[in-house]
């Protein structure tokens, strides 16, 4: 598969956030904010008209290039790019050319070729930090929009009963099952599944929902996800800024879904809600 990459060049990290989340709402599939943005989409998928349109009605005014990257290309590029990361102390991700760390309680590898979920952006870090603090032994888990697998893999290895990863990229169920097997995880924990919301299994009442996409998929999704959660359950959002945090609790809150934590970073948010219907 080629991809397109959009490079901004030469803004700051602070702005490169702010164009990130403009660009989500287009199908990019992964995003790297350092010494410039880029955004990165299937060839397939991507039309400069939608691109224009949206820089015009976003009013962004900063140059950027188009680049087309083949397949073969991906892996040295982050390769070249990519740095572990250490979260809280407790959770170390890594690709698999880089060292172990000792005494690390959560060691993850993750090779995440086209695949938005390394821990370098600030959504998943948020999540992270979240489920570190929630107890996934014997847990029905569903990691919707799962891209590298990273979020359900920490489950997994938090002892969780059985993870669910639902993405609508079929690279994205591809590396998320390379990285399963990187962590020498057991297959009858799990299942993948390629699609959208209309793949949940409704039959479920999951213990755990983590969903770090976007605002306006977070609001479509917030009924099915208090259908399927249940009484008692954890259900994580993150994928949006600190200023759409109130937005997604009214709405939320119809549903009964109880406010528990928000955590942010960078202007980045994660919200922990709690399912209170029986």
């Amino acid at each position: 598969m080629t991809y397109i990459e959009i490079y901004f060049p030469n803004i700051s990290e602070a702005r490169g956030e702010i164009i990130t989340a403009l660009l989500s709402s287009l199908p990019f599939d992964s995003f790297r904010v350092d010494q410039g943005c880029s955004a990165y989409i299937p060839k397939e998928h991507f039309l400069i008209e939608d691109l224009k349109s949206l820089i015009k009605a976003s009013h962004i005014q900063e140059p950027y290039q188009i680049i087309e990257h083949p397949k073969e290309n991906w892996n040295k590029k982050w390769e070249e790019h990519i740095e572990p990361i250490l979260i809280e102390n407790s959770c170390y991700i890594r690709c698999d050319f880089h060292p172990p760390k000792k005494n690390i309680p959560h060691q993850i590898i993750i090779n995440p070729k086209m695949s938005f979920g390394t821990g370098h952006h600030q959504t998943t870090r948020l999540m992270i930090r979240a489920l570190l603090q929630i107890n996934c032994a014997d847990k029905l888990v569903l990691d919707m929009g799962c891209g590298t697998g990273v979020l359900g893999i920490l489950g997994l290895q938090k002892k969780a009963k059985d993870v669910h990863f639902i993405d609508i990229d079929n690279w994205a169920i591809q590396n998320t099952l390379e990285n399963i097997e990187l962590n020498h995880l057991h297959r009858h924990l799990f299942s993948t599944t390629e699609g959208g919301k209309e793949k949940i299994d409704r039959s479920k009442k999951y213990d755990i929902i983590l969903s770090n996409i976007t605002k306006n998929s977070n609001l479509e999704l917030i009924e099915t996800y208090q259908s399927i959660l249940a009484t008692g359950g954890h259900l994580l959002l993150s994928g949006f800024y600190e200023k759409d945090c109130q937005d997604i609790l009214v709405f939320a809150q119809q549903f009964g879904l109880k406010f528990q934590n928000q955590n942010t970073e960078n202007s980045w948010a994660c919200l922990h809600l709690i399912q209170t219907h029986t």
